[in-house]
């Protein structure tokens, strides 16, 4: 075969693999009338705000947006735009990781494998649906592994630059493997590991040992880090609920935590005998990164998109296995069982469970806007993805933060949830009552100040505890806007 027809070759493989992952997560996503995700509506609000004002609602430079204008300057439907861009996204994520695995073992069936492996992947089906943006940004760091074996930085360097706008995440471990991979080149790979080891240590240390080294000194990442470990795939199945996650997705997790494992063991081998292929070392070292055990493992966690991060990585060190699968007669039956069990596992994702009641939040913001107050209303506080969803639907500002610069009494409302009509009649006085208004059983209209109010009435009232436990949840947001997120605020306002 000579150099162009294998070009031509691997071009029609990568464009089958990408159809063919595209259209699994199309269908899978297309399970719901709404968009997908607890942010779908929050890259939506910003594409509508582009689209009807010019301007995003919230400033943001990310490389996504330019792909979603197009789609959706095609789709003409906003929720129909989104499901397409995370489906072509998954069919790049395939095409990508095909393309590294190819690049750094020149073997095509094992690479062919781990880019069919990714068409069972649940995990990439969940994710395409919840995190598109980060998602766009783990494409760009796995183009920039494919090039870390070229000896001219310019195609790295870019690459790293792309990240900076794709995603904070990858751009930061983007930083972390071309560092490594400088060093890597200058210094022999078994200093390189004892030293990574050794920082591993030495952070482990901090927060077992007061006094030594403290990351939680800095305010922002202050919740991010725990002095208790924790094994990530565990963690992440309890967080989520054993119910949630299918057992696909879990056979996935359990595989690839195997995986990694058994390939760090090889790789340290490699080390040992100085026959280390510097580029997989280098990932590795990142793969361990991504489940450090001291992140405080919470939804809303780095910790946790970093685990999502490694589950999607995990399959590329399979090409340290090529002697054992660089045969068609063993790596066509495991394609034919990766592709039959994604037509399977993509029903792992199912938007009833894993998204918010985007239908009931329809319900309350046609509610909302026959209300009187609606009107009056110069914004609105509401729990994330309610927030979102009421944005894009209703035109009206709402936020899931206390706001940190004053608003007119009279136009700052809040979209309360847990709260009971009864318990609102005894803890207000009529004139506060004509200030609420009921949206819907769970969802209820009242002004910020008469909320204010009422949690002031239950401590002085009676003190009741429970109650100011059921409420002081993050279904009623609590806390004022963070600085970081202030620059934000004349959009907010807009």
């Amino acid at each position: 075969m000579n150099i162009h027809i294998r070009k031509g070759f691997l071009f029609a493989i990568a464009a089958a693999l990408f159809i063919c992952s595209m259209l699994i997560r199309f269908i899978a996503l297309s399970r719901t009338e709404f968009a997908n995700g607890w942010d779908g509506y929050f890259y939506l609000v910003q594409l509508q705000s582009l689209f009807q004002r010019g301007s995003m609602h919230s400033p943001d430079f990310s490389t996504i947006y330019p792909i979603m204008i197009v789609i959706q300057w095609m789709s003409g439907n906003y929720e129909l735009t989104y499901k397409i861009c995370s489906a072509i996204l998954a069919g790049a994520f395939t095409v990508s990781m095909f393309g590294v695995a190819f690049r750094w073992s020149r073997a095509f069936w094992p690479s062919l494998f781990i880019g069919a492996y990714t068409l069972f992947s649940p995990e990439l089906t969940w994710f395409a649906a919840q995190y598109p943006k980060n998602l766009l940004g783990i494409i760009f760091f796995l183009l920039l592994l494919g090039t870390l074996k070229n000896r001219k930085p310019a195609p790295t360097l870019i690459l790293l630059l792309l990240n900076f706008f794709g995603h904070r995440i990858t751009f930061v471990l983007s930083g972390i493997t071309v560092l490594l991979q400088f060093l890597g080149r200058r210094v022999k790979m078994k200093f390189l590991l004892i030293t990574s080891a050794a920082l591993l240590l030495i952070v482990v240390a901090g927060y077992l040992m007061p006094g030594l080294l403290n990351f939680t000194d800095l305010s922002r990442f202050s919740n991010e880090f725990s002095g208790m470990p924790q094994f990530a795939p565990v963690s992440f199945v309890n967080l989520f609920g054993s119910e949630l996650v299918s057992g696909c997705w879990k056979f996935e997790i359990i595989l690839l935590s195997v995986l990694f494992v058994v390939s760090a063991g090889i790789q340290i081998w490699f080390v040992v005998q100085k026959r280390a292929n510097l580029v997989l070392s280098v990932f590795l070292i990142v793969l361990a990164v991504l489940i450090f055990p001291f992140f405080r493992f919470t939804a809303e966690g780095f910790g946790f998109r970093l685990f999502h991060t490694f589950v999607l990585l995990t399959p590329l060190p399979i090409v340290l296995f090529e002697k054992a699968i660089n045969k068609a007669f063993i790596a066509v039956p495991l394609m034919v069982v990766a592709i039959i069990g994604g037509l399977f596992a993509s029903s792992s994702y199912q938007p009833e469970l894993h998204d918010p009641p985007y239908a009931m939040y329809a319900q309350v913001g046609k509610t909302l806007e026959k209300s009187k107050h609606f009107a009056d209303a110069e914004l609105l506080i509401g729990h994330k993805a309610l927030a979102e969803y009421l944005t894009f639907s209703t035109g009206k500002d709402v936020m899931p933060w206390i706001p940190e610069y004053a608003v007119a009494r009279e136009g700052l409302w809040r979209i309360a949830t847990d709260i009971r009509m009864q318990e609102l009649r005894f803890y207000l006085d009529v004139t506060d009552l004509q200030f609420v208004e009921m949206l819907s059983m769970r969802y209820t209209l009242i002004r910020e100040d008469i909320w204010q109010k009422l949690l002031q009435q239950i401590v002085t009232k009676d003190n009741d505890e429970d109650l100011l436990e059921e409420l002081n949840t993050w279904k009623n947001p609590n806390n004022i806007r963070p600085k970081y997120l202030s620059k934000d605020r004349k959009a907010t306002q807009g």
